[in-house]
């Protein structure tokens, strides 16, 4: 088969660090031959020759489409979707023969309105970047890559007031939003605890990257379905808190005391991601729904 794939406004040969560069990845990586366009040029260079259309995230100029027919099958995936109304989102989906929402919340509320084209397709790792180094040695506590926020309070704090008072009491730990790929990859290998403390209703990708490096995930939940009990087992491929500084606190130092178990989820939870969490994994479910497959 030949895909167009549509995303972003430039082509600057990014490293695999965005989903989107995933995706380019492992449509290599499973020798799926394939042209790149922008949101900007695919309306001038794009032929109809393609057996399928992707568009990853959303343009302004992806409402032009009504205007070229002759580019299906198409289909649109699309990530951060909860940033926008529902009803706003839903008169995308009109434009696609299939549209896949990486968050739950999103997909389910679209398809309770009766759109049959919509599906749930989760976030993903991928693994040319994220996977256990052996031999590394753990040397901090615990560790978080990516944005201190200090504008949303949650439980009382914004998580950078959250990781701050983690830092009191553990202060054995890492905490950076300015390293990407391999190097983000080594500090999860070297950390005894992986922490998220993501948008409660949403199962992010920080999730899926620590867990496909191989760690210990320590993941928040709140009172709205994620989905994240749809796709692994709390306690046994990773564990959850509440939201809160003192169930985080609480979780944290007992699995700190507990390498065993720690170990035991930490192998679990990679094994299971690995066989069911990855970009290929992703990539296989969206050919098969238009009568493709990967070949072996």
């Amino acid at each position: 088969m030949k895909l167009a794939l549509v995303w972003g406004n430039s082509y600057d040969n990014k490293l695999a660090t965005t989903h989107h560069t995933f995706w380019e990845a492992t449509l290599k990586d499973c020798g799926i031959d394939f042209d790149r366009f922008t949101w900007g040029d695919w309306k001038v260079r794009m032929r109809s020759d393609y057996d399928l259309f992707m568009f990853i995230d959303f343009d302004t100029c992806l409402y032009q489409l009504h205007k070229f027919n002759q580019f299906h099958p198409r289909c649109f995936l699309w990530w951060d979707s909860f940033h926008h109304p529902l009803t706003y989102v839903a008169q995308v989906t009109e434009m696609f023969d299939r549209s896949y929402f990486m968050e739950y919340n999103t997909a389910k509320g679209l398809q309770n309105q009766g759109l049959t084209t919509v599906h749930w397709s989760p976030t993903a790792f991928y693994e040319g970047i994220y996977h256990p180094i052996e031999g590394v040695k753990k040397i901090y506590d615990f560790a978080f890559i990516g944005q201190p926020d200090d504008t949303v309070v949650r439980k009382g704090k914004t998580r950078k007031e959250f990781f701050t008072e983690l830092q009191r009491k553990y202060p054995n730990s890492y905490i950076n939003q300015q390293i990407y790929g391999d190097a983000v990859n080594m500090v999860y290998n070297q950390s005894r605890i992986l922490l998220d403390r993501t948008i409660y209703n949403n199962v992010g990708t920080r999730i899926m990257e620590t867990m496909g490096s191989g760690g210990f995930v320590l993941v928040n939940r709140g009172k709205v379905d994620s989905g994240i009990d749809r796709l692994a087992i709390d306690n046994h491929h990773f564990v959850s808190y509440d939201d809160s500084l003192e169930d985080c606190q609480k979780k944290m130092s007992y699995y700190l005391e507990h390498e065993d178990e720690r170990n035991k989820i930490a192998t679990t939870g990679h094994k299971h991601f690995l066989a069911n969490h990855t970009y290929k994994n992703r990539l296989e479910v969206i050919l098969k729904d238009f009568g493709y497959e990967i070949k072996k």
